[in-house]
C-alpha cells in the first residue's frame, strides 16, 4: 500500500479525500439535520437536496483535513519526529478517520432501532471508534516507520494528544 502511496501522492490524496467524505456522509446520517436547522437559523435555507449534502460534506471535508495537518504538524515539530514522513502520515491520518467514520456509521445504524440511543450514544461511539482507528494508526505507522526504542516515547504523545482531541470532541458535541 505503501509503496503505491509513494508513486502519486496526488492521486493518492485526492482519493483518500473521496473516501473520507463518503464516510462523513455515512457517519452523519442522523446530525445532518442538525446542520440544516443551524444554517436555517443563520438565514441560509439550504434544506435536504444534493447540494445541501455536498455543502455539508464539503464543510466537514474541510475542517477535517485543515486541523488534522495543524494537529499533525504541531506534534511533530513539538515531538521533533524527522523518522515519519509528514505527507505520507496525513494521508494514514486521513484513512485513519475515514475508518473510524465508517465503523461509526455501522454502529449508528442502531439508532434506527432504538432512538434512545442515538442520545447517549454520540459521544461514547465516535470516542470508542476514534480510540480503535488510531490505535491502529498507531500500529500502521509503528510497523513503518519507527524502531522499538522511539515508538513508546510517540505512542506517549499520541495518546496524550488523541485525549486532548476527545475531550474538545466530546465538549462540542
Amino acid at each position: 500500500m505503501i509503496s503505491a502511496l509513494r508513486k502519486n501522492y496526488g492521486r493518492t490524496l485526492w482519493l483518500t479525500r473521496l473516501v473520507l467524505a463518503l464516510t462523513i456522509l455515512f457517519s452523519n446520517l442522523f446530525s445532518i439535520n442538525t446542520f440544516f436547522g443551524l444554517m436555517q437559523m443563520m438565514g441560509l435555507a439550504i434544506g435536504n437536496t444534493v447540494a445541501g449534502y455536498i455543502i455539508y460534506v464539503a464543510f466537514n471535508l474541510l475542517l477535517t483535513e485543515f486541523f488534522s495537518r495543524v494537529i499533525i504538524r504541531f506534534s511533530f515539530n513539538m515531538l521533533r519526529i524527522f523518522t515519519i514522513p509528514y505527507s505520507e502520515f496525513v494521508v494514514l491520518f486521513l484513512l485513519a478517520i475515514s475508518a473510524s467514520n465508517l465503523l461509526a456509521g455501522v454502529i449508528k445504524l442502531v439508532y434506527f432501532i432504538t432512538p434512545v440511543a442515538a442520545v447517549f450514544g454520540e459521544t461514547l461511539i465516535s470516542f470508542v471508534t476514534n480510540s480503535i482507528a488510531f490505535f491502529c494508526l498507531f500500529l500502521v505507522t509503528k510497523k513503518l516507520y519507527l524502531n522499538d526504542k522511539n515508538a513508546p516515547y510517540i505512542f506517549k504523545w499520541f495518546a496524550i494528544l488523541f485525549l486532548g482531541f476527545s475531550a474538545v470532541l466530546a465538549f462540542f458535541l
